[in-house]
C-alpha cells in the first residue's frame, strides 16, 4: 500500500507540485487577476483623450472581461501546468520524481480543479471589489451582483429549476471543472497544437454523438413518443426528481470517465 499512496510522500510531492505551479502559471494568473485595473486605466485614458472627460468601466464591460479571463484560465492552466509532460526532457524528469502515479494524479487534480480556480476567483474578484470600494462612482463589485448570478446560471435553461442540478453555484463550478479536465486530458494526449486538437476532438465527439442520437431517434420514434406520453401523465415532482437523479448519474459518469482517462494516460506515459 505504501507504494501506491503514502500521505507523507504525497505531502512532499504536493508541495513540490504547488511550487512548480506557481513558477509555471503564477505570473499568467496574476496578470489575469490584474485585468480590472488594466481595464480601468485604459478606459479612463481613452475617455480623457477622446471624450474629454473621465469614464469608468461599466459592470457589463467588467463582467465580459471576467468571463474571457475565466475561459482563458480554464484552457491555459492545465495546458501550461502539465502539457509539458509530453515533452521528452520534462516528461522524463517528472517520471523520475519519487512519488506514485496515484499521488501525482491526485496532486494534479487538486491543483487544476481547486487551487488555480479558487486563487483566480478570490484574487480577481478581490481586486474588483477593492476598486469598487475605494473609487467613487465605480459600479458595484462583480461578486454578489445580479450580473454574476446571471452569469453563473447562464447555461441552465430558464424552465429548469436550479435545485434539479444542485443549484446554480454547483452547476457553475461543475461546468468549470469539466472544461479544465477536458483540456487537461488534451494536454496530456497531444504533443503539439494541444488547444486546437482538443477543440477539434471535442467537435468530432459531439458530431458523432449527435449522429448516433439522430439515427436512434429515426429508427425508433415510437419509443420517444411513448416516453413523452408517459411524461404527460406523470406527477411534475416525480419528473423533476427523475431529471435530477439522471443529471447526477450522467455527471458522475462524465467526470469519472475523464478522471479515469487522465489517470491511465499518466500510467502509460513513457519517454
Amino acid at each position: 500500500m505504501n507504494k501506491i499512496f503514502s500521505l507523507k510522500r504525497f505531502g512532499r510531492y504536493f508541495t513540490f507540485d504547488l511550487k512548480n505551479a506557481v513558477n509555471n502559471f503564477g505570473l499568467s494568473l496574476l496578470i489575469m487577476c490584474c485585468l480590472p485595473v488594466i481595464l480601468l486605466i485604459i478606459k479612463s485614458l481613452l475617455s480623457i483623450v477622446f471624450g474629454g472627460g473621465m469614464a469608468l468601466p461599466s459592470l457589463t464591460e467588467r463582467m465580459f472581461l471576467f468571463s474571457i479571463a475565466l475561459f482563458f484560465m480554464m484552457i491555459a492552466s492545465p495546458m501550461k501546468l502539465y502539457g509539458g509532460l509530453t515533452e521528452k526532457k520534462y516528461g522524463s524528469s517528472w517520471l523520475l520524481i519519487p512519488a506514485s502515479r496515484l499521488e501525482k494524479f491526485i496532486s494534479m487534480l487538486l491543483i487544476c480543479l481547486i487551487v488555480v480556480p479558487v486563487a483566480y476567483l478570490i484574487v480577481y474578484l478581490g481586486v474588483d471589489g477593492i476598486l469598487s470600494l475605494f473609487i467613487k462612482d465605480y459600479s458595484p463589485a462583480i461578486i454578489g451582483s445580479d450580473a454574476m448570478k446571471t452569469f453563473m446560471s447562464f447555461h441552465i435553461p430558464e424552465d429548469i429549476p436550479f435545485e434539479m442540478v444542485g443549484g446554480s453555484s454547483l452547476y457553475f463550478f461543475g461546468s468549470m471543472a469539466a472544461t479544465i479536465l477536458v483540456f487537461l486530458l488534451g494536454g496530456l494526449c497531444f504533443k503539439k497544437g494541444k488547444v486546437g486538437k482538443t477543440i477539434l476532438a471535442l467537435f468530432i465527439i459531439m458530431m458523432v454523438v449527435g449522429i448516433i442520437s439522430f439515427i436512434i431517434f429515426v429508427k425508433s420514434p415510437e419509443h420517444f413518443e411513448s416516453l413523452r406520453e408517459r411524461a404527460d401523465v406523470m406527477d411534475p415532482e416525480r419528473i423533476a426528481s427523475s431529471i435530477s437523479i439522471w443529471s447526477w448519474i450522467l455527471n458522475i459518469l462524465f467526470f469519472g470517465g475523464l478522471g479515469t482517462a487522465i489517470y491511465f494516460r499518466l500510467k502509460t506515459l513513457k519517454h
